[in-house]
């Protein structure tokens, strides 16, 4: 069960997780990653780890302050393997699909 988020077509986010970490804060963050995604040449675990180093440090912001809900797009769960190991394993397409379902899901949840 821990790994469900590999295989499912949509994943559920835990009631919890969603409450405290998809919020209209972390949008705007999510929507710049989902807009660079399709950028990164090396989509490897390195890669990843320096795409997303480059982004908290372009947004002056800590990686704490992305990691969990980028976490919870991804996962719909607050404890999960590394994201760079998550995003490899799911892919470009599916990453960016989640990503994009997450901000979806925060417009559905505030209007």
């Amino acid at each position: 069960q821990t790994a469900d988020f590999y295989f499912a077509a949509q994943i559920q986010y835990e009631e919890q997780a969603a409450q405290k970490f998809l919020v209209p804060e972390v949008a705007e963050h999510l929507k710049a990653i989902a807009a660079m995604i399709p950028t990164v040449q090396n989509f490897s675990k390195e890669g990843i780890e320096a795409f997303l180093k480059n982004f908290i440090e372009e947004q002056k912001i800590k990686f704490k302050a992305i990691a969990q809900p980028l976490r919870v797009a991804l996962t719909g769960k607050t404890v999960s393997p590394g994201i760079d190991e998550i995003m490899v394993t799911l892919g470009r397409e599916r990453v960016l699909q989640r990503i994009n379902d997450a901000v979806a899901y925060i417009d559905q949840q505030n209007q």
